[in-house]
C-alpha cells in the first residue's frame, strides 16, 4: 500500500503515505484551509484509504498518524473520534517539518 499523494480533501489539503498497517497524513498547513486535525473524521480516513488504492472498510485496522499544523503528531482513531500522543514510529520526512514547526511555536 506504499504510495504517496498529495490530497484535496474535506478543504484539508494534505500529504499523505501509506504504510502497510499505518497512514501517515501531513497538514501542509496553507492559509485559508481547514487544519487536518478539524476535517478528521471516520469519513476522512475511508476517503483517504480508498485515494491511496486500499480498502476503505479497513479503516478500523490501521493505524492513522497526524502530523499537525501545530508541529504536534497524534495518533487518530476513526471508530472512537479521538486523539492520543503518539510515541511510536513516525516518517522521517513528516518529523522533520514537525520540528520545524515546533521550534516555531516554542
Amino acid at each position: 500500500m506504499e504510495k504517496t499523494l498529495t490530497l484535496e480533501l474535506h478543504n484539508a489539503e494534505i500529504e499523505v503515505i501509506g504504510m502497510e498497517d499505518e497512514v501517515h497524513m501531513l497538514d501542509l498547513d496553507n492559509s485559508g484551509r481547514k487544519s487536518l486535525t478539524n476535517a478528521l473524521s471516520n469519513i476522512f480516513c475511508m476517503k483517504v484509504l480508498d485515494l491511496i488504492g486500499a480498502n476503505p472498510e479497513d479503516y478500523t485496522a490501521i493505524k492513522f498518524i497526524a502530523y499537525g499544523s501545530d508541529g504536534m503528531v497524534c495518533l487518530y482513531d476513526p471508530v472512537q473520534n479521538s486523539f492520543a500522543k503518539h510515541d511510536g514510529n513516525v516518517f522521517l520526512p513528516f518529523a522533520d517539518v514537525m520540528k520545524e514547526r515546533k521550534a516555531f511555536f516554542d
